[in-house]
């Protein structure tokens, strides 16, 4: 028979007083959020700030998820009271949201929180046309993290120039922008196994 999976009851009102304290604490950091439970209380630890809140029930030692799953629980804490959190097949699980659990070892930024904000309001700028404000590009980006959506490195930025203009030349055709990166890297990869220079 197998172990039903570690799952937490947790106290609706003050998980969402914590959560929007640490939300506006952390604001643009990309660090993963830490959950820990001990001694009837889980902490929450997110870019140099921690919360307690009461809870019950069984947990591991630690487990670290996307800064992504703060930020998109704030909007969406489920009604119930108290509310259920459970770890099962390396996802952690809410009414309201599903995410990856991530290496303690991913710890390090990709971006930094200056680069992120900056990201993001040229992302906007770029779409405001058509009415996409911040909070849209956010929301986003939290879904990414909370899938585990493949993220670039941003050495790729000139790359993923070059991939946009031709996915916008190629969109027509069904080609997608993930086909094209895909193509691009193989030959990248070609042109070193022969001898040959990166682009």
């Amino acid at each position: 028979m197998n172990a039903e999976p570690p799952t937490l009851t947790v106290e609706r009102a003050p998980l969402q007083e914590s959560l929007r304290r640490l939300r506006k604490t952390g604001k643009q950091s990309s660090e993963p959020v830490c959950l820990s439970y001990a001694n009837g209380a889980l902490t929450i630890s997110w870019a140099g700030s921690s919360e307690q809140v009461p809870a019950k029930g069984r947990w591991p030692a630690t487990v670290f998820v996307p800064s992504g799953w703060l930020r998109a629980l704030v909007k969406a804490l489920p009604a119930a009271d108290p509310l259920s959190m459970r770890l099962d097949d390396g996802r952690v699980i809410t009414e309201s949201l599903s995410c990856v659990v991530v290496d303690p070892g991913a710890k390090t930024e990709l971006v930094n929180a200056q680069d992120r904000a900056r990201r993001i309001s040229k992302a906007t700028a770029a779409l405001k046309a058509f009415r996409v404000g911040e909070d849209d590009i956010e929301h986003l980006i939290d879904r990414s993290e909370l899938e585990g959506t493949h993220r670039y490195h941003p050495d790729e930025d000139r790359l993923l120039k070059s991939v946009a203009e031709a996915w916008t030349a190629l969109a027509v055709f069904g080609v997608s922008a993930d086909e094209i990166h895909k193509l691009v890297q193989q030959q990248i990869r070609q042109a070193w196994s022969t001898g040959g220079r990166s682009v």
